[in-house]
């Protein structure tokens, strides 16, 4: 008896750090181990933590949608009008406040009854015994149950089991609209965002929607035993459908067998557990109060040793005995180190179930200092780091390493911790326990970033004092970040960016006057920049992309004088751009990023006053107006990206003096010509995008053969006309990618193309070229990307496939030849050696003859597209050999004979296009094949089978 309310109450208790292997080994039989063999298994990784203030988690698909059905069809015809305990009788009585209709089912009913009842057991840490019978509830339309509490008030219902310690509410149907369950207390109400999809009684706290198959569990009771008023909770109104559900009350004592407290007739107090003596000495008397004591309605196990009505003398606070007994009992701790670090310790690795590195296979013997990965000081013999990382680099190891296993609140026992280092070991999952905020007052540095940690990031991170770095990046954490984070007086770095983060960026921020670097970019964060952001007097780098942030800029940024990194792009911010608003303003900044948002108005002159900047990204925003002159003034810069605005005017020739700058793209806008020459005097520009601008070169400027390191141009919408020009030739840089489509270029693709050795891209698409491919093409050996659709291109297309014949498997990834006049037998395709390519694109051409069994051998092949074409003859088999192919178009040829059946090998098949054919017999029947339309199988008047008309015996 004894051990089992022991039990329970280490189950409540937030520190608890023991592996799922050791609980079942400590609760199961052998028997009850082998019957989960073939059961569903519970997976704690779908858990989250809802609420600290109550403690309530969510498990997702905790049952089974067969449990659910099955467990209202045992309901369904046997339900009566749900009650209430009264508060002084403890007596069953009809109220208003509970208006649903529900019923009781047998403890182990039947074989899925006792498989739930066991899986709770397994997420609660409490045994079966503890619970009552699982109840089965049904709102119908504007049934409800008010807020109340899962504890007693009453003597009666106390002296069987105890109070009500947990709750689990298995939620057994969807509902439409309302039946939320609400937790009006919860210290999260206020931060939960909600809109017209709730109910307006679940606005009024922290609420849960009913969903099929999830879970709730809440504990009525804290760690040490008191009641909680935070656990208040109640069942909202259904307003559309019908909620069904399944409650489980859980006890702190054994509900089948409740145990009567020996009372000796003379009056006098007894101990019911011989270690009681040992607890009282230790303060568990003041510690847990209920348990050792007990109150008016229930005796305590231990009112000998603890003399009720004795006043106590006042005692340093320690981990509760309850806790440090018990762990004591699974590991033998040694006197080599402080007791209190080793049961923290060993309560992480508990937790932990695979470590690939095999640190923690060392942490064996007398002293954990010696243990790898841990520092003690020299002066308190205390821990103070615990250094785990993933990635490992020394002279032994180097590369990746891997953990995985729940992150311990074991941890807060160390409570001399400074450095917790477990980065990038990938496997953590969970939750971060809020405890680590609350018991480690010396920690400077927590490093949690790439894991699989969930949940909330706990309002008690901002109790950590000494925090000067928090790295939680790369995790799946969510919901908002807590405005306790602005107490972090210290921090110096906050990397919380890759996560799931929702909500505003809280004000509080603008606080943490010692942050250096902020970075929260790629989660879902909304709202406006803080408007006092400029009050961060040292931060010098801010990473705010990715997100869905709005509103204007704040003007107070142009006051961050140690900002060197600015990147806010891709959001959804709007206005002009204010800053910098002064000459001597943002006097560091090097890197800014404001592309991706809705910024308008004038490209600001201003921005040529930040003389240190080296990159600059205003892409695909509405700004207008012409490029500042002033940007000449940038001579620091090494990138300048203004593609996708409204700009107009001309390129002025003030950016002649940027001698740094290596890319300029002012794609996509409205600017217009000439191009200045002192473009050519840029020494070290690599690369210049100025497609689809109103530029109408008609003849691309001589200076262009100056630029001594130009090898990437992007010229696509400019207005050239005539013959593709040959000044090309003549570039002092080898071209590395070619792009002038869309213009209006006519005769023949240049054999000197050939001499361009070192071309990379080459896109003389959707102009009018009208000759063969040239020969020479051949000697492109580096070749990657060679887009020539739409022009009036003539001839065999056997050139193509003999390009980078250098390498075994050619060097094409991208060919598009679609919409030209070639002709010949697409046996050329297996002519080559093109194997690593990618996408193939050949459509509205006049090839002929058939596809080649060679063309297996293209195992990459993503996209291949041979429509509208004269190929004939059978599909070849080998077309399955493709596992990577994606989309595959034939329509509009003459091919025949069956589908083959490799077909179905095609699993990553999402596009299939074989209409207007001449093939015949039954579609192969399976996935993919059978999941397209008869769209992609029409004008084949021999095909049957589905998705077609069955075939005829």
């Amino acid at each position: 008896m004894g051990f089992h309310c022991l039990l329970s109450l280490l189950c409540l208790s937030s520190i608890i750090g023991l592996s799922y292997s050791l609980r079942l080994r400590t609760w199961l039989s052998d028997k009850h181990e082998a019957s989960l063999e073939n059961e569903w298994k519970f997976n704690p990784t779908r858990v989250r933590q809802l609420s600290w203030h109550p403690r309530a988690f969510l498990a997702e698909g905790f049952l089974l949608d067969e449990e659910c059905d099955h467990l209202v069809e045992l309901a369904r015809g046997k339900l009566e009008k749900s009650m209430v305990a009264d508060n002084d009788s403890g007596k069953s009585i009809m109220s208003e406040v509970r208006t649903s209709s529900g019923m009781f089912l047998n403890k182990g009913q039947d074989e899925i009854v006792s498989r739930i009842e066991r899986r709770i057991s397994t997420w609660t840490f409490l045994p079966v015994e503890n619970g009552e019978s699982i109840q089965i509830l049904r709102y119908e339309n504007g049934q409800k149950y008010e807020p109340h509490f899962d504890y007693f008030h009453d003597k009666a219902n106390q002296e069987l089991g105890g109070h009500r310690v947990a709750t689990v509410l298995m939620y057994l149907s969807n509902v439409e609209k309302g039946g939320e369950t609400i937790f009006p207390n919860s210290e999260v109400s206020e931060s939960q965002l909600k809109d017209d999809m709730w109910s307006e009684c679940a606005k009024k706290g922290y609420a849960v929607k009913p969903k099929k198959g999830d879970a709730l569990l809440f504990f009525s009771l804290h760690p040490d035993a008191r009641t909680d008023p935070d656990s208040l909770h109640g069942s909202c109104p259904v307003i559309e459908g019908e909620k069904w559900s399944a409650t489980k009350w859980i006890h702190v004592r054994s509900f089948d067998s409740p145990v009567q407290h020996p009372r000796p007739a003379n009056g006098e107090c007894v101990d019911e557990d011989e270690n009681c003596p040992q607890w009282a000495a230790t303060g568990e008397c003041e510690k847990n109060p209920l348990y050792m004591v007990g109150s008016p309605e229930l005796a305590g196990y231990c009112r000998k040793s603890c003399k009720p009505g004795e006043k106590k003398t006042m005692r340093t606070q320690q981990p509760s005995m309850s806790v440090l007994l018990f762990f004591m009992v699974l590991f033998d701790l040694s006197e080599g180190c402080h007791p209190q670090d080793s049961l923290g310790l060993l309560g992480f690795k508990a937790k932990i179930h695979v470590d690939t590195s095999g640190r923690l296979a060392t942490w064996l013997g007398q002293d954990c200092c010696k243990w790898q990965g841990i520092t003690c000081s020299g002066t308190t013999g205390r821990v103070t780091h615990l250094n785990l990382p993933g990635f490992l680099s020394s002279e032994e190891f180097f590369g990746q390493t891997r953990m995985e296993g729940h992150l311990s609140s074991s941890l807060a026992l160390v409570t001399f911790l400074h450095v917790i280092d477990l980065g990038e070991l990938l496997g953590l999952y969970g939750f971060i326990p809020p405890d680590l905020g609350h018991g480690l007052p010396h920690l400077q540095k927590l490093s949690l970033h790439r894991n699989n940690i969930s949940g909330p990031l706990p309002d008690s991170i901002g109790h950590l004092s000494a925090l000067q770095e928090l790295n939680l990046n790369d995790n799946r954490l969510s919901g908002s970040l807590p405005f306790s984070l602005g107490r972090l007086a210290n921090l110096n770095t906050l990397n919380l960016f890759s996560n799931m983060f929702s909500g505003t960026i809280p004000t509080s921020f603008s606080s943490l006057k010692s942050l250096q670097r902020l970075d929260l970019h790629g989660n879902s964060l909304t709202g406006n920049i803080p408007d006092k952001f400029g009050l961060l007097e040292n931060l010098e780098e801010v990473d705010l992309s990715n997100n869905r942030l709005s509103g204007k800029l704040p003007l107070s940024l142009g006051s961050l004088a140690s900002i060197k990194v600015m990147y806010l792009d891709s959001n959804h911010l709007q206005g002009e751009i204010p800053f910098p608003s002064g000459s001597n303003q943002l006097p560091f900044l090097g890197f800014l990023r404001l592309q991706n948002n809705r910024l308008s108005g004038r490209m600001p002159s201003s921005l040529g006053n930040l003389g240190s900047l080296q990159r600059m990204y205003l892409s695909n925003n509405q700004l207008t107006g012409p490029i500042p002159s002033s940007f000449g003034n940038l001579t620091s810069a090494t990138e300048i990206f203004l593609d996708g605005n409204r700009l107009s005017g001309r390129i002025p020739k003030t950016i002649g003096r940027l001698s740094s700058l290596m890319f300029f793209n002012a794609a996509n806008n409205q600017i217009e010509g000439p191009l200045p020459s002192e473009l050519s005097s840029l020494r070290n520009l690599q690369t210049l995008d100025l497609s689809f601008n109103r530029l109408n070169l008609s003849l691309v400027p001589d200076w262009f053969a100056q630029a001594p390191s130009l090898c990437r141009i992007y010229l696509a919408g400019c207005g050239i006309r005539g013959a593709v020009p040959d000044i090309f030739r003549r570039m002092k840089s080898p071209i590395l990618e070619l792009d002038l489509s869309m213009n209006h270029l006519t005769g023949g693709i240049p054999p000197w193309v050939g001499s361009l050795s070192q071309l990379y891209s080459l896109n003389l698409s959707s102009n009018s070229l009208n000759s063969e491919i040239p020969a020479t093409i051949t000697d492109l050996h580096d070749l990657g990307v060679l887009d020539l659709h739409s022009n009036k291109l003539t001839g065999p297309i056997n050139q193509i496939f003999r390009i980078g014949s250098r390498f075994s498997e050619g060097s094409l990834t991208y060919v598009d030849l679609s919409d030209n006049e070639f002709t010949g037998g697409a046996e050329e395709m297996g002519g080559g050696v093109q194997y690593k390519v990618q996408f193939l694109k050949l459509s509205h051409n006049f090839l002929s003859g058939r596809l080649p069994i060679s063309v297996g051998r293209m195992e990459s092949m993503k996209e291949l597209d041979l429509s509208f074409n004269k190929l004939q003859l059978g599909l070849p088999e080998t077309v399955a050999n493709m596992a990577a192919l994606e989309s595959l178009k034939l329509q509009y040829n003459r091919f025949t004979g069956s589908i083959p059946g490799g077909f179905l090998r095609l699993k990553k098949l999402r596009v299939l296009d074989l209409s207007h054919n001449l093939l015949v017999g039954r579609i192969p029947q399976g996935k993919p094949l059978t999941d397209f339309p008869d769209s992609s199988y029409a004008g084949n008047a021999g095909l049957c089978g589905r998705p077609l008309s069955p075939c005829k015996i």
